[in-house]
């Protein structure tokens, strides 16, 4: 266990192998995370916080462990294709950056050993690399001792996740409603053609 902390889930070199967002034939709608690998196969919690939920996902995930940061309860974290069996928490535990959740491993949609780390925020899947504090690109030889991060540097890390996503979201909804609006004025131009032609037919029937 290192002597430091920070919030990736491996100790020692690592690898990027897939990033957010990639489209393959893996990923039906783009890839929701990014995916890790490392010689040392040991896992460890990515944030200070709360085991949300331990369980297995066949399809997706594999076995997989879910944790919510401490003080932020719209986010989750979970880390998926964990080995077997080897979970070292459960439901309700509580967590830091040093405690291991379990061993790397392929179970699930998986075609080798890594670990995906999914980040959402109210169930919706956001870039976790910014959190990470790695660029989201695929890369090699990384070693973990240049991403170390302190609990309030963490603290504010995720508030700026939190920030951005809502930013989106009213960016979003602004978007939606101004073409809303547009496909409204364009029905009610059709509605009043259709008016005219009606009121043009009662007076040749007339």
């Amino acid at each position: 266990m290192a002597a430091y902390v920070t919030n990736l889930p491996v100790n020692g070199k690592f690898n990027v192998t897939a990033v957010f967002g990639e489209e393959g034939s893996l990923w039906k709608n783009g890839h929701k995370g990014i995916d890790i690998t490392a010689d040392e196969r040991a896992l460890y919690s990515v944030c200070d916080g709360e085991v949300s939920y331990v369980g297995y996902d066949a399809n997706g995930w594999g076995r997989y462990v879910s944790i919510k940061p401490a003080g932020f309860e719209r986010i989750r974290i979970i880390l998926c294709h964990l080995v077997n069996n080897s979970a070292k928490v459960k439901k309700g535990d509580k967590v830091s950056r040093t405690t291991k959740i379990g061993t790397m491993g392929t179970t699930g949609n998986s075609t080798g050993v890594h670990v995906h780390v999914e980040m959402r925020v109210d169930n919706t899947a956001v870039d976790p690399t910014p959190y990470l504090k790695l660029s989201n690109n695929k890369a090699a030889g990384l070693i973990d001792t240049d991403y170390k991060v302190d609990a309030k540097t963490q603290s504010a890390l995720l508030t700026e996740i939190l920030n951005s996503f809502d930013n989106k979201m009213a960016q979003s909804n602004v978007a939606e409603l101004e073409s809303l609006k547009t496909q409204l004025e364009f029905y009610k131009t059709k509605l009043a053609q259709a008016e005219s032609k009606i009121e043009n037919a009662k007076r040749s029937l007339a």
